[in-house]
């Protein structure tokens, strides 16, 4: 099964403590993909290698290329290097954003826009739960990588949710105003129109409070 793996090059700048935990929280979530990739990076080279030889080598080998977006990463000149020779190459490139900075003022970035990771364009440093963002990442690599297709669960869940609210919302508006036209109750318009809200807010409540609300079922 070692002979079917995909090389996976992973381009991250090493100068800064924050993108070292970063890419080690990725290669571990990336570690769950063992029996189908053979992941490389910096910290492979050993004693006696010519390190520039070695990191060209692989990255010409690479099946895709990982970069691990930062200002650290822009102000390396290796990193950027590798970022210029795997879009040269044609290389299967997977930008991911780690932490916010100006990424649109680089060119080369620009071109890899419609490739760029997390989806939504918050960099991984913003969301609470590192973890279940990368999982994200790595469920969307692995798909492009291997041709899967890739089911965002957690999304489509959203959008059940945010069409359930509308509907009653617009059930509910339209029963307050029978209310308030046929029985010329304004108070009782208003209960009606506030129940509704209550409802919506139940059915959002997985939405709106997804970490303590939500658990209460």
């Amino acid at each position: 099964m070692s002979s079917a793996k995909k090389k996976l090059f992973l381009n991250y700048a090493n100068s800064h403590p924050d993108d070292i935990a970063l890419f080690n929280s990725l290669a571990l979530h990336l570690s769950i993909l063992k029996d189908k990739i053979d992941p490389w990076f910096k910290g492979k080279i050993l004693a006696g290698e010519v390190r520039d030889d070695v990191i060209h080598a692989n990255l010409k080998d690479a099946d895709a290329v990982i970069h691990l977006l930062s200002i650290h990463f822009e102000n390396e000149a290796q990193c950027v290097e590798l970022l210029k020779n795997s879009v040269r190459d044609k290389k299967k490139n997977f930008p991911i954003l780690i932490s916010s900075f100006d990424w649109e003022s680089d060119v080369v970035l620009m071109s890899l826009k419609d490739e760029m990771l997390p989806k939504d364009g918050k960099p991984i440093d913003a969301y609470p739960n590192s973890n279940e963002i990368l999982t994200d990442v790595v469920k969307m690599v692995r798909s492009e990588i291997f041709d899967e297709e890739y089911s965002d669960a957690k999304n489509s869940s959203r959008n059940f949710y945010y069409i359930l609210a509308g509907i009653i919302f617009l059930m509910g508006s339209i029963a307050s105003f029978w209310v308030f036209t046929n029985l010329n109750d304004i108070s009782l318009s208003i209960i009606t129109f506030l129940m509704t809200c209550c409802i919506i807010l139940f059915v959002l409540r997985k939405v709106v409070f997804p970490t303590n609300i939500s658990a209460l079922k």
